[in-house]
């Protein structure tokens, strides 16, 4: 009898710790899942933080080129205004400067010289001329010939822009002086100064003499000039357009 209680014992003893092992099993499977479960949760929450921070990096980059944009149309409209105000001053007439600026753009297209800065330039060099007796024909064809030549040559901008200016003020000053033939016009566009004494039909001894003396009247030697400036584009404009500006 006894023997038998202490089988029944044992029975129920085998039977508690079986029970006792799966509970552990299940509760070590529990625990694993768990586990995965966060580690799953920590990979997530690392991918939503990369996605957050690209994105932001995105709409980043996006704000900024909204930006630049804005800034080079600015940039742009304010440009126009100073060509439109410039011929306005130049010409006097609203239909005019609409022709004007027709040219201006057709030239920025062939050549391909930034509006900018030396399509600007042209609306100077009309106000300039105003009252000097320079037509408004002589400003296209010396505009036309001193950017030709600047393209032929691989000219910057900026010294494009100031030999346009050079011109300016031989036109406001009404005669030709040394200091912006050769100190401005001549060291930005090599054969400038050549090109003033073949319009004078003298040489460059002889055009010194007459420019000391004030004997070289801008709107009589402009268009002589700008067709001999207009020589040295000739062939080398298409050649040089790819390295203007």
């Amino acid at each position: 009898k006894s023997t038998t209680l202490m089988q029944n014992n044992l029975a129920q003893m085998n039977a508690a710790l079986g029970m006792t092992g799966k509970a552990a099993k299940q509760m070590g499977a529990a625990a694993k899942k768990a586990g995965d479960d966060v580690e799953v949760g920590a990979k997530k929450a690392k991918a939503s933080s990369s996605m957050l921070h690209d994105l932001r990096a995105a709409y980043a980059v996006a704000a900024i080129g909204i930006w630049q944009f804005i800034d080079r149309t600015v940039a742009a409209q304010q440009a126009s205004d100073r060509m439109r105000n410039s011929l306005l001053a130049g010409t006097g007439d609203m239909r005019i400067v609409g022709e004007e600026l027709a040219f201006i753009r057709s030239e920025s297209n062939r050549l391909g010289f930034d509006l900018a800065t030396t399509g600007v330039q042209y609306g100077k060099l009309t106000a300039a001329s105003k009252d000097t007796g320079v037509s408004l024909q002589t400003v296209r064809a010396t505009f036309t010939a001193v950017t030709e030549a600047a393209t032929a040559l691989g000219l910057s901008s900026e010294d494009t822009t100031g030999a346009l200016n050079a011109i300016g003020q031989m036109m406001t000053k009404g005669t030709v002086q040394a200091e912006e033939l050769r100190g401005q016009l001549g060291d930005r566009g090599p054969g400038a100064v050549q090109a003033m004494s073949r319009a004078l039909g003298v040489s460059n001894a002889e055009m010194m003499v007459m420019l000391e003396q004030g004997k070289v009247i801008t709107a009589d030697v402009l268009p002589r000039f700008a067709e001999e400036l207009g020589k040295i584009g000739g062939a080398g404009v298409e050649a040089g357009m790819t390295s203007f500006n």
